[in-house]
């Protein structure tokens, strides 16, 4: 219970944090989506509501050369009241319709924010990135240093110096190369938030079950909640061609002149019921084509299930290798730190140099960096979860 606690509060915090430090734009833009979403799926709620109307005439003539003055104002009603389920599955209908928006804007949020949170993780991976490429540049210097003197001393041939060489060049270009990156990453952050990279919380992911991944998945809502709007617009449809009762009523204010004469006044009202059933020779194609919509969502929906199960297996497989990864390089930071004793006392004993020893802890201070590097990359696989996550029931 207590790792599910820490586990919605990081996800709580990855996407309520993260909506700050969207830019305003970004901001305005699904803030007012969501209104829009709500002020539609209230006006599909009462969409089988029909308006009054009113109106209202003023007509003049002189038949006959006797003037004659007319206005004439009537309101009228014609308002199913049962539909054969008409009405409920108008109603089910909007229900289904808003929730699928809903969930379609949170994904759309959801999107960007990781957006911005996978620029963070890359552009920070990428400083550790720079850092380890000057610190190699420098062990470079350290083996040309090595190999110059050798060289001179007459144990080496000039091909170890010339390969030191060429190695620093190499490394030299690449180091151009993530800075080109770097500033490339940096604009498409700026994009979409006026805060800097290195002031962004991240607030630390962990795996997640398979089952939860499936429950509280967006897109799997969305698909579900799509399945419920095809099923409803199926019932509307069969609906449609079934008995319909309606109330209908009028009131009419009529007020007529003659010439010379007053002003007569007549007022007087109609009201009823009537029941209509309809009849099309495109019935039975219409309802065939709804059921055959809904079928496929039902397919597409399966199908959607599938390919989450396979993305999950994918980033959780990514995330065992990663963590393999992770103990291998402890590892290798343990030898080392066993190396450098080893160096210390050979350098002491004056078996070796110390572009030796400095070269050895430069080689593992870039194990750091792997390391760093590493667990960036399991954030960054692990942001491909949590897009898709729904943290509240809509």
């Amino acid at each position: 219970m207590k790792k599910l606690l820490i586990l919605s509060l990081s996800i709580l915090s990855l996407f309520g944090t993260g909506f700050d430090y969207l830019n305003q734009e970004n901001q305005g833009e699904l803030n007012i989506q969501k209104e829009i979403n709500s002020l539609s799926s209230k006006n599909l709620k009462l969409n089988w509501i029909e308006p009054i109307i009113a109106s209202y005439s003023y007509t003049k003539n002189n038949q006959a050369n006797i003037w004659k003055k007319t206005k004439y104002f009537r309101v009228s009603l014609n308002q199913p009241i049962f539909k054969s389920g008409g009405i409920y599955f108008a109603i089910k209908y909007a229900t289904a319709n808003k929730k699928f928006k809903i969930l379609a804007t949170t994904l759309q949020q959801n999107t960007l924010i990781i957006r911005l949170y996978d620029l963070t993780l890359n552009l920070k991976k990428l400083d550790i990135q720079i850092k380890q490429i000057k610190l190699n540049i420098k062990n470079a210097d350290l083996e040309i240093k090595i190999k110059k003197d050798r060289f001179l001393s007459g144990d080496d041939d000039i091909s170890f110096l010339n390969k030191a060489m060429l190695n620093k060049n190499n490394l030299l270009l690449k180091l151009n190369n993530l800075k080109t990156k770097h500033k490339e990453l940096e604009n498409n952050f700026k994009n979409i938030s006026n805060y800097s990279y290195k002031t962004i919380f991240l607030p630390k992911l962990t795996l997640i079950s398979k089952k939860e991944f499936l429950i509280k998945n967006l897109e799997l809502k969305k698909e579900i909640q799509n399945l419920h709007q095809k099923n409803q617009l199926k019932n509307m449809t069969i609906s449609n061609y079934l008995a319909t009762i309606s109330l209908v009523a009028d009131y009419n204010y009529i007020k007529t002149k003659l010439e010379h004469s007053p002003w007569k006044k007549n007022r007087y009202k109609n009201y009823g019921v009537t029941i209509s059933i309809p009849f099309s020779l495109n019935e039975t194609r219409d309802i065939e084509i709804k059921k055959l919509e809904v079928l496929k969502e039902k397919l597409s929906l399966k199908q959607k299930q599938r390919d989450l199960k396979s993305e999950y297996i994918n980033i959780y497989q990514t995330e065992q290798n990663l963590q393999n990864k992770l103990k291998i390089l402890k590892q290798n930071i343990k030898l080392y730190n066993s190396l450098i004793k080893i160096v210390k006392g050979e350098v002491d004993a004056g078996d070796k140099t110390r572009e030796d020893l400095q070269t050895i802890k430069n080689s593992k201070k870039s194990l750091l960096y792997d390391l760093t590097q590493t667990k960036y990359d399991i954030q960054i696989n692990l942001l491909k979860l949590f897009e898709k996550m729904e943290m509240h029931e809509i």
